[in-house]
C-alpha cells in the first residue's frame, strides 16, 4: 500500500489522479470568419443582453467595423 494518506475528504473515490495534463493550462481559440460574425449578429446581441455581458458585446460589434485600411488593403 501507500506509504503515506492525503488528506482527501473522500474525493479520491471520484478524482482521477495526478498526471501531467493536470499542470498544463488549456486554451480554448474559436476562429469565426466576417460572414458567420454576421450571420450570429443578433444571437450574441440578444445573448449578452440577457447575461449582462455588455464588454463582450462591445467587442463583437468592434469586430464588424471594417477598417479603412482593410478596405484600402481590398482594393489592391
Amino acid at each position: 500500500g501507500p506509504s503515506h494518506v492525503l488528506p482527501t475528504g473522500g474525493s479520491a473515490r471520484y478524482y482521477s489522479p495526478l498526471s501531467a495534463s493536470t499542470f498544463i493550462k488549456s486554451t480554448q481559440i474559436i476562429e469565426y470568419t466576417k460572414e458567420a460574425i454576421k450571420h450570429s449578429r443578433e444571437h450574441v446581441q440578444k445573448l449578452t443582453e440577457m447575461e449582462g455581458l455588455y464588454l463582450h458585446r462591445i467587442s463583437f460589434e468592434a469586430r464588424l467595423v471594417e477598417k479603412k485600411a482593410e478596405k484600402d488593403v481590398e482594393k489592391n
